[in-house]
């Protein structure tokens, strides 16, 4: 979660990680349904961020 605290889309996010893009589509995925993250589709590609909640977590 610590890395979305800079918007980036699914593969931006990879990069920094240094994993697969099928990696962190999953994570982000779970990280969707508990409500931390919010994704928006901006031309092809999904760009993630935090939600308030995401943030409040990391503190």
């Amino acid at each position: 979660m610590e890395c979305l605290r800079e918007t980036g889309s699914t593969g931006e996010i990879a990069r920094r990680l240094k994993i697969s893009n099928p990696s962190v589509s999953q994570h982000i995925g779970v990280l969707r349904r508990a409500g931390l993250v919010a994704t928006e589709r901006r031309h092809n590609a999904s760009v993630h961020t935090l939600t308030p909640l995401g943030e409040a977590v990391l503190g």
